[in-house]
């Protein structure tokens, strides 16, 4: 995604169309292969894809920073509870 120093550098981090299709074909066969021992994440290619569809399938997980702060979406900058403040119980309602 671009975020932070890809975002910045993002003209010369982005694949040509060739490359990254290549790239797409692997993962996919990766995956196929490696399905029942770990998750391969790489799409969405970007934040707007992935906001999509999370509105569509909200995730079911919650980021805890080390300040206690709680997250539903490492990427973007919000916060939707603080556990010095507030319990798991409310910051899962939130």
């Amino acid at each position: 995604m671009r975020l932070g120093t890809a975002a910045r550098l993002w003209d010369n981090l982005q694949p040509a169309v060739d490359k990254y299709c290549k790239l797409l074909g692997m993962l996919d066969r990766k995956k196929r292969v490696l399905e029942r021992e770990m998750e391969l994440c790489y799409i969405p290619f970007s934040i707007e894809d992935g906001l999509r569809g999370s509105l569509e399938n909200p995730p079911a997980t919650m980021l805890v920073l080390p300040n206690g702060w709680v997250k539903v979406a490492a990427a973007l900058p919000y916060t939707c509870a603080d556990l010095r403040r507030k319990t798991l119980a409310e910051a899962w309602q939130a």
